[in-house]
């Protein structure tokens, strides 16, 4: 760990000492970058750049950036070996440095605001690229300046290797590419628009989560097997990749060949446009789920709609967390059907006042969790 001397003095730590030491290798943490003033006439050689050993850096600004170098990022470009590059709290201009899209070997990359650029140079095509989060970048508008249909090639070179996928608190992010059209949540969705989208899917993703991040228009994700997180985002994405699932329906197919079939982990949250048959329509072939949480998806949801029976053949399911949903007054019938239930987490539900006596058939339960005392109106379940 190297950490930046906030006055520059002659016994303090000046980041151009790093410029001769290329033989580091393993990991390097630099702190407090906001302290940096002047870069272009202090550094005369690369700081980074020529450390060809490295696997693992991480570049902190450290708090305030109002007096930080806007163009210091541009200055630390790492060598191209680099397997992980963390950016932490960069308060730069709106351009982010080109030299991200060239970095071919990352495996990791991790990006945390706040900063103030609009978009990412390019990591689509990066061929080791397996895990990518980007967290509170407020001014983040789009992650891609090409439009989504064929500007990325065969869709092989479309993040062939990403796995892992996590955005947070980009509210400013309404689609993945680049647009000048304004898009509407409630347009229909079986034209142009899913098939542009449809042919740039994540390959290899097997976990998404989506976090304060209003993006309507995104690159879909069938192959999400692991958890999918979607919270306070738009349901069109979800919607769309579902929709590969109907067009799939061929006398061929098997529900296990169909888009999401084999998810283990769905967590949604505050999600309004989800209704309560959208959810029994899109979800019943999600049967490999083991763990699943509704959390406030919707205000006018009713549980015990007859209609409602996305958890009829989910006998794989284990854990069951339902919170925030006013019009929870009972839970439902088909709960006896979760037969290899263990833990069940009932929070914020004001209108429950009791466990259904269908409850005794979930004879693997071990743990329930809830906020009301005495809901019981008959004997426990074992």
């Amino acid at each position: 760990m190297f950490v930046v001397d906030r006055d520059g003095s002659h016994d303090g730590a000046d980041l151009s000492e790093l410029s001769g030491l290329n033989n580091l290798r393993g990991q390097l943490r630099i702190k407090n970058l906001r302290f940096v003033k002047n870069a272009k006439e202090k550094f005369k050689t690369p700081i980074l750049k020529g450390k060809q050993h490295l696997r693992s850096l991480t570049l902190e600004w450290n708090g305030d950036n109002d007096d930080d170098d806007n163009k210091l990022l541009e200055d630390l470009q790492p060598h191209p070996n680099l397997k992980e590059l963390c950016i932490d709290g960069w308060g730069g201009d709106a351009k982010f440095p080109s030299w991200l899209s060239l970095l071919t070997n990352l495996v990791h990359i991790y990006i945390w605001g706040p900063n103030k650029f609009k978009y990412l140079p390019s990591v689509a095509q990066l061929p080791c690229l397996q895990d990518l989060t980007i967290r509170d970048c407020y001014e983040l508008e789009y992650m891609d300046d090409n439009s989504p249909k064929g500007s990325q090639g065969e869709p092989e070179s479309f993040f062939p290797s990403l796995k892992c996928l996590d955005l947070e608190n980009c509210q400013n992010m309404k689609s993945w590419w680049r647009t000048t059209k304004p898009i509407d949540d409630d347009s229909n969705e079986d034209d142009t628009t899913v098939m542009g989208t449809s042919t740039m899917a994540f390959p290899c993703l097997c976990t998404l989560s989506i976090q304060n991040c209003p993006l309507t228009s995104m690159p879909l994700y069938p192959s999400v097997d692991d958890n999918l997180r979607l919270e306070n985002t738009s349901s069109r994405p979800f919607k769309q990749t579902i929709k590969m699932k109907m067009n799939a329906k061929t006398p061929s197919s098997s529900t296990s060949s169909l888009p999401l079939s084999k998810l283990k982990s769905f967590h949604v949250k505050n999600m309004e446009d989800m209704d309560t048959p959208m959810l029994d329509e899109y979800m019943q072939h999600l049967t490999s789920l083991e763990t699943l949480t509704i959390d406030g998806d919707c205000k006018e949801m009713e549980l015990s709609a007859p209609k409602f029976q996305i958890f009829q053949d989910h006998t794989s399911l284990r854990s069951l967390s339902l919170e925030n949903i006013p019009k929870c007054w009972q839970l439902p019938e088909w709960i006896q059907h979760l037969t290899n239930l263990q833990e069940l987490r009932l929070l914020h539900l004001p209108n429950l006042t009791s466990l259904p006596d269908e409850m005794r058939c979930l004879t693997n339960l071990q743990c329930i969790l809830h906020q009301l005392i005495c809901l019981w109106h008959s004997t426990p379940p074992p």
